[in-house]
């Protein structure tokens, strides 16, 4: 097993293969600008952390017989809620996502334009590694006490940030 399969800057297209149950992270090392694709198979039961390049560079597919991913108003999140995998680039708000939600994946909402404010809903618990990262409007930011791991530069690269409550 490991940990992250790299791509070199050629790769437009990627398809995973039905039967595949998890992938490692993936990366495109390059230009992050270039489009790809990535499809995913129903089989897949977890999703790898997302590339952590501008938001408008991949588009996921997730066939709609998987059972342990959806789509909800344009977020991507885990069959039961819980895990918030992507944000709609120009997301304004995470509320509609309270009360179930406990994690933000690495590089869930990284690159959001529509980002101002930031409340992350009360019993998330875990926010994994650049999940802010390069919101240029984002200007305050607040965490509920329910966070217990907040991942590396979580807010990098957000250089509008004035205030941050933890």
């Amino acid at each position: 097993w490991c940990d992250a399969m790299l791509f070199s800057d050629t790769v437009e297209k990627l398809t995973v293969q039905e039967g595949v149950t998890r992938l490692p992270s993936i990366r495109f090392v390059g230009n992050p600008q270039r489009r790809r694709e990535i499809s995913l198979p129903a089989t897949l039961q977890h999703l790898p952390h997302l590339p952590l390049s501008p938001r408008d560079s991949t588009t996921w597919h997730i066939s709609a017989d998987n059972p342990c991913l959806h789509r909800v108003n344009g977020f991507l999140l885990s069959a039961d809620d819980s895990v918030l995998y992507e944000a709609p680039v120009d997301v304004t708000s995470l509320a509609d996502l309270a009360g179930r939600l406990r994690e933000i994946a690495g590089g869930a909402l990284s690159g959001c334009t529509g980002l101002t404010e930031l409340a992350v809903p009360d019993g998330v618990q875990r926010i994994g590694p650049m999940a802010f990262a390069s919101c240029p409007q984002l200007r305050r930011a607040k965490l509920p006490r329910s966070v217990k791991a907040l991942g590396d530069r979580a807010f990098v690269h957000c250089d509008a940030l004035e205030a941050f409550h933890a």
